[in-house]
């Protein structure tokens, strides 16, 4: 497949360049706050991040990028229609591309074995730009397997990687305690002050605003919620550490921990599909299941 190879090709310049433009716009912002806000940097939980992104680095790109990217060309030799490079496909794409998002991401905070998985991300009690690549080499797998069958529709494979690849590069700005509020930005994209909420375990925050780019669809589906007191990072369990294999194994603890409680097989096996804040029947009883989930 000579177009899948020079995709492939393609991803690897790209992911160069975009891991060294994202490693200087660490350094960037670091060096922002030692100039501006002396002192507020967390250091060790920067460098937590950075080991975990180590760690994930090349699985991930699989996971995320090549998967997805052979997935789209296998899927495009029975594509239902024949869309071409038209202006409009590239708008389709890309809404198509945040739903999946939208509702990968979803999923990701909803069920029990998915936010294990997720939980790396959300587990760092400060945001900022290093945090955006601090994820478990799994994570997303749903919305590579899904994004990979956009090619069914008949958009070209560039399209596909293109935005795939600024996509990512976008999501890093969203996270950020230095950016404040936007004004009307902040109504309608995944701005960093939407996304500080995402990441927040304020009982009025949590479960909110999913969106990659755009919150038009946690405002069609009732999760969108607006930043008004401060967000408190971090998962409602800390994990208390900044080691980054500890980082990495800290979600699966969490729910060995829970399905410990349980005392039947099937709310063993419930704790894999249930939500976070579910408790297995027993354990539920003696300790009702808080609003936030681990």
């Amino acid at each position: 497949m000579p177009e899948a190879d020079a995709a492939v090709g393609a991803l690897d310049l790209a992911l160069i360049g975009l891991l060294v433009t994202y490693l200087a716009l660490i350094a960037g912002e670091r060096a922002w706050y030692a100039l501006a806000r002396p002192g507020e940097y967390d250091d060790a939980n920067m460098l937590g991040s950075l080991g975990v992104i180590a760690i994930s680095t090349v699985l991930r790109t699989a996971f995320t990028l090549l998967v997805p990217a052979t997935v789209f060309t296998l899927a495009a030799r029975w594509a239902v229609f024949d869309i071409g490079l038209v202006w409009w496909s590239w708008i389709a794409m890309f809404l198509a591309q945040e739903l999946i998002w939208y509702v990968d991401h979803r999923i990701s905070h909803r069920v029990g074995l998915f936010w294990a998985i997720h939980h790396v991300h959300h587990s760092s009690e400060r945001l900022n730009f290093s945090t955006a690549s601090r994820a478990f080499v799994a994570d997303g797998m749903n919305r590579a397997i899904l994004a990979g069958l956009l090619g069914l529709a008949g958009f070209e494979l560039v399209q596909f990687v293109v935005l795939l690849l600024i996509l990512d590069f976008i999501g890093i700005f969203s996270h950020s305690e230095a950016i404040g509020k936007l004004g009307w930005l902040d109504r309608h994209f995944a701005t960093p002050a939407n996304h500080r909420v995402h990441h927040a375990v304020n009982p009025q925050y949590i479960d909110r605003n999913y969106g990659h780019v755009l919150m038009v669809f946690d405002r069609l589906f009732g999760t969108f919620a607006p930043e008004v007191e401060p967000p408190v990072f971090g998962v409602t369990e800390p994990i208390g550490t900044d080691n980054p294999v500890r980082i990495y194994g800290a979600g699966f603890a969490w729910l060995a921990r829970k399905i410990g409680r349980a005392q039947t097989l099937s709310d063993r096996l419930l704790c894999l599909v249930m939500p976070p804040e579910w408790e297995p029947g027993a354990a539920a009883k003696k300790n009702p299941a808080p609003l936030a989930r681990g």
